[in-house]
């Protein structure tokens, strides 16, 4: 497993990273220390940031590359229904385009693209 988290040098300096997404993208969010990297990471408190849970269900499918039509039965909604939630998250996040919500997602920690995308085998890789 890869830390896939924006990471800094020191508490301070991840405080400050902190109070930059706090303010720019007004989430809730916490540093914490991370053993694997030996760096502190800030980590958006994914449960908490939006009201809809289903929206980061959406966004693990749009990070696979996913349409808007895939989706919806997939999340038991219409088509339109996530066109609007993934209107409405790269909003919040200020992206500029669905890979970039999906690349600031990771960045902030409200994603993990190890939770999602497949091992490495490297017999099948040889």
């Amino acid at each position: 497993m890869l830390c896939t988290v924006a990471s800094n040098e020191n508490h301070h300096a991840a405080r400050n990273a902190q109070r930059t997404v706090r303010n720019t993208y007004r989430l809730p969010s916490s540093v914490r220390h991370c053993e694997r990297c030996d760096r502190y990471h800030v980590v958006v408190e994914a449960d908490r940031c939006w009201n809809r849970k289903r929206w980061r269900e959406i966004l693990v499918y749009v990070a696979q590359g996913y349409r808007d039509p895939e989706i919806g039965p997939l999340v038991k909604m219409s088509a339109k229904g996530v066109e609007y939630a993934v209107l409405e998250m790269t909003k919040r996040l200020n992206a500029m385009s669905r890979p970039n919500l999906v690349a600031i997602a990771i960045c902030l920690g409200i994603l993990d693209p190890n939770d999602f995308v497949p091992e490495f085998d490297e017999k099948r890789h040889g």
